[in-house]
């Protein structure tokens, strides 16, 4: 077998296999032209992306969680063009293992669905793979494809096309849908395992949750769950292996199990609405989108959520103490975070006493932020001396809700 970067002018045979392409309607390509027609580049530019490819990419690094950096390889408009076109029509074509819950469309398919499938079992072992793209090499991506039927040529360059320094990138479009590809034989392995045993298995990306309600028999077979991950070619992160029971509190991919009920952690919902609450306050909305994103999440898992978060924006919209200054009722209605009632302007003193040009009441509570805003619009006097710190008071709203066990 032939295989490598830059191997293109051997003769090969137009297709490996032609029933596996026709069987699962892939695109029949078998050279740079017949690829390049399929894709509408031309052939030279493709040639390059292909032989050249990193080149190609623009490398970042974002903080992880807890301590260290992760690198991220952001593909160029046409990788990320020729990318795409892979993940449509091939990768997203050929079928994949029930167990693997990332990266799929689909309601029986996602975090949540991920953590609904453990929330009935007492006990739950999940382990982390270690660099989990890294240990996915350039080899196994090019036999994938030529085992699809693809000869020598096109096998070269969709790997090639697929990899950095010859392992799946982060930031690459087709990393997430390849290595669920390429882990197929892992969770069929694994499933087999936990299948004879009555455990439950599922895979979201690099997480391996196992669970039952068998202490014991959880606890004898992680020696075979180890041995198969290593057999497989990957390495189990020993720092984020996580046994949980019953006193224990479960999380699994950043969600809480409470009572057999998936839940968001409190503290992401205390961090939305201190995210709400500085953005009204400061008339900043830099982050709008993030607030939108977290709030659409949250919404994701709990469905009574989007209408607790309603009430407590439009408590801080109806709330006097902000609608007195034209800019956050402006700034407000111009940054609407969800179908809310938009904010009235009322006149100043209607709401405010002034003593001496002094600011005396401000609502029941002050904060760093709305004296700050005051200090820059020369209306402050000793409001300075009765701030108090923003991270308490900026959940003060009330909301009433039911104790869901995940905080209002």
């Amino acid at each position: 077998m032939i295989y490598g970067k830059g191997v293109f002018t051997i003769k090969r045979v137009k297709y490996r296999n032609i029933i596996i392409l026709e069987a699962l309607n892939l695109p029949k390509i078998f050279d740079i032209k017949s690829f390049s027609i399929s894709i509408g580049l031309t052939p030279t530019i493709l040639y390059l992306l292909s032989k050249e490819t990193e080149r190609y990419y623009t490398s970042i690094k974002i903080p992880k969680k807890k301590v260290g950096t992760r690198q991220l390889r952001i593909p160029s408009f046409s990788l990320k063009l020729v990318q795409k076109w892979i993940k449509i029509n091939i990768l997203d074509k050929i079928p994949i293992s029930d167990s693997a819950m990332a990266f799929r469309i689909g309601k029986d398919y996602g975090i949540k669905q991920n953590a609904e499938l453990h929330k009935y079992d007492s006990y739950i072992f999940k382990i982390d793979l270690k660099d989990f793209f890294h240990y996915i090499h350039r080899e196994k991506v090019f036999y994938f494809f030529y085992n699809l039927g693809y000869n020598n040529l096109i096998s070269n360059i969709l790997s090639n096309i697929c990899t950095f320094n010859d392992v799946l990138p982060q930031g690459a479009v087709t990393s997430p849908s390849l290595s669920n590809l390429l882990c197929k034989k892992l969770d069929s392995r694994l499933e087999g395992v936990a299948s004879k045993r009555g455990i439950s298995y599922t895979r979201y990306a690099d997480d391996l949750i196992f669970s039952c309600n068998d202490k014991v028999l959880l606890i004898k077979t992680q020696k075979m769950i180890y041995e198969i991950v290593e057999d497989e070619g990957f390495q189990v992160n020993s720092e984020k292996v996580k046994f949980m029971g019953p006193a224990t509190r479960k999380s699994i991919t950043g969600l809480l199990i409470v009572e057999n009920k998936v839940i968001v952690p409190r503290s992401l919902k205390r961090k939305v609405r201190r995210m709400i609450h500085y953005m009204i306050a400061t008339s900043d909305y830099s982050r709008l989108d993030v607030v939108k994103g977290y709030i659409s999440y949250i919404s994701s898992i709990e469905k009574k959520y989007i209408e607790k978060i309603k009430r407590y924006i439009n408590n801080m919209v109806n709330n006097d103490q902000y609608k007195v200054f034209d800019d956050i009722v402006n700034l407000y209605n111009e940054n609407i975070f969800l179908e809310c009632n938009e904010m009235e302007h009322v006149s100043f003193e209607s709401c405010i006493d002034i003593v001496d040009g002094t600011v005396l009441d401000f609502g029941e509570h002050y904060v760093d932020e709305r004296i700050t805003f005051f200090k820059k619009h020369n209306i402050c006097g000793r409001l300075s001396s009765l701030g108090i710190e923003y991270e308490e008071i900026a959940a003060t709203v009330n909301v009433t809700s039911e104790n869901d066990g995940g905080g209002k």
